[in-house]
């Protein structure tokens, strides 16, 4: 494994400790990287169906997708990046720990790890990446244009931050996007929100319609 996999490794560890924590209480996220999170009494009631024609990325395996890919499935969606010091670690882990806890029911999951930073994560890095976290999460990446047409239909935010070292970081929406098989919003999920909370809102969707 390499030095920076390991530290990728060290931070899920770290994270899977966090969010446990949570489970009885919950903090909001520090402004110390720029991260923000959205939550559902937001401007994202008006979302619809996100996950149209707009959404045409490139997944870690290479493989071109689109909202037709993963129909008939709920889809928890994340945007990320794989620099990200905590935060995203934090967000990937709890969607493990998700999958893990809906047992059988995980297979009509699709968790969706979206990149902002698409200059830096590409096919190759994502596979590395992603490697790291258990369960059946892809991650997805594409042209700087592309990444901004899935961002605008989900509403979410990502901006470029540049570093006195000369490098740059991402501020981005830190929440999970909850949406039925149709592709259509349905919730957030808050990643220091109780696990339980978070379970109960994907078995909602996850039954039948009365």
């Amino acid at each position: 494994m390499s030095p920076r996999l390991q530290v990728i490794a060290l931070s899920v560890l770290v994270a899977f400790g966090a969010v446990a924590a949570y489970i009885t209480w919950t903090v909001p996220l520090s402004g110390e990287h720029g991260d923000r999170t959205v939550h559902g009494g937001d401007v994202l009631e008006s979302l619809g169906k996100p996950m149209d024609e707009r959404f045409r990325l490139v997944d870690h395996l290479g493989r071109n997708v689109g909202p037709e890919t993963f129909a008939g499935k709920v889809r928890l969606v994340f945007f990320g990046f794989t620099h990200c010091p905590d935060v995203c670690p934090t967000g990937l882990s709890l969607m493990s720990q998700l999958l893990e806890e809906l047992g059988p029911d995980a297979k009509h999951v699709q968790a969706l790890f979206v990149t902002v930073d698409p200059e830096r994560d590409t096919v190759a890095i994502l596979k590395d990446y992603i490697s790291v976290f258990a369960g059946d999460i892809l991650g997805l990446t594409g042209t700087p244009a592309q990444i901004e047409e899935a961002t605008k239909a989900f509403n979410a935010y990502f901006k470029k931050v540049p570093q006195p070292s000369g490098g740059y970081t991402v501020d981005h929406t830190a929440s999970v996007y909850l949406l039925d098989r149709d592709g259509s919003f349905r919730s957030t999920i808050d990643i220091h929100e109780k696990q339980e909370v978070a379970l109960q809102k994907i078995r909602r969707v996850l039954a039948p319609r009365s």
